[in-house]
């Protein structure tokens, strides 16, 4: 069973420093620090992407296309999990990356 993603868990773009902003949930928390945990993702921050070419744009919204817990969910929203699959709208776009740093809470 795929690790509960964590508010320090860092969903980067594929143009290094970028990285999607977490929507955290506090009401569930992980760990001795209360590390919130991820419900979903905002725009990407950081992104180095700039012209030229014209269109070359920054990383910005993000679509999550898989990763959500089926039953683990706070307030009604599924939790992120480590099978998370998301992309970052942007020229050239890309595939966001994640790994779980927690393995206390699994879900499915």
């Amino acid at each position: 069973m795929p690790a509960v993603l964590v508010a320090t868990d860092i969903a980067k773009c594929p143009h290094t420093p970028g990285a999607a902003a977490p929507v955290t949930a506090p009401k569930l928390t992980v760990g001795a620090a209360a590390t919130p945990v991820l419900t979903g993702l905002n725009a990407v921050v950081g992104c180095p992407i700039v012209p030229p070419p014209a269109s070359n744009v920054a990383c910005s919204t993000v679509t999550i296309t898989s990763g959500k817990a089926g039953k683990l969910k706070v307030g009604g929203t599924p939790v992120l999990l480590s099978t998370l699959a998301a992309t970052a709208a942007g020229s050239p776009g890309g595939s966001l990356s994640v790994s779980a740093g927690q393995a206390k809470l699994i879900a499915v």
